[in-house]
């Protein structure tokens, strides 16, 4: 029930925030109407009608797994209810691959959505690493463009916080050497000093630069979907 409710959640159009998502359902004798399925408090009967609408099932969850391979290329988004409640089943052990093996029916449908949840958290998590992979060199959108370019000063960025961050642990380890040995130490005091001033202010450009980003991740996403 846990997994079919994050399913639900991730495959929702409004973020998880509504309390349900409207289906079509048919009467015994054929007749269309509308039926509510609950996703902040899913219950078993919820889930049996998600799961009687396979095609509907099917068509959302291969719509959300094609986002980054669409052309034009889409990042993908995940509501953030939806990967909390996945997060919160991490150190489960009923909600494992393995446990899933286990189930005596529908066995292969909970390790496929189970594999499924799992593998969209992964690419939902790293995606921002491989925008160069993402589009052609024809028509790609501008705010791919554009988050190429800031990923790139990113990894700019993030290696010479690197670079500092080591001198700071080197100039600290020869400071406590010639202090262990009963030396002075004025060369490596300042030298100290100075490490721990460029890390500071590489540390400082690289949290803003990453603020920046959040802020246009925010719009993009908005105009993206």
């Amino acid at each position: 029930l846990g997994l079919i409710r994050i399913v639900m959640l991730m495959l929702s159009e409004d973020g998880g925030g509504a309390l349900g998502t409207t289906l079509s359902d048919y009467t015994a004798i054929g007749t269309k109407h509308p039926m509510e399925v609950e996703r902040n408090d899913l219950s078993w009967t919820g889930a049996v009608k998600v799961l009687r609408r396979g095609n509907w099932l099917l068509r959302r969850l291969r719509f959300l797994a094609a986002g980054p391979a669409s052309v034009p290329p889409r990042l993908l988004s995940l509501p953030l209810q939806s990967l909390e409640l996945l997060r919160a089943y991490d150190n489960d052990p009923t909600m494992t691959i393995e446990a899933m093996e286990r189930v005596v029916v529908g066995r292969k449908a909970c390790v496929q959505l189970l594999t499924y949840v799992q593998s969209l958290r992964i690419v939902y998590e790293v995606q921002a690493d491989f925008f160069e992979q993402l589009g052609g060199d024809e028509s790609t959108p501008n705010w791919l463009i554009r988050r190429r370019l800031g990923a790139s000063r990113r990894r700019t960025l993030q290696a010479q916080q690197l670079v500092d961050k080591h001198d700071v642990e080197a100039c600290g380890a020869a400071l406590r050497q010639k202090k262990s040995e009963g030396k002075k130490f004025p060369v490596e005091s300042t030298c100290l000093e100075q490490a721990r001033l460029r890390f500071q202010a590489s540390d400082d450009e690289l949290n803003a630069h990453d603020a920046a980003e959040a802020a246009h991740s925010m719009r993009d996403e908005i105009k993206i979907r």
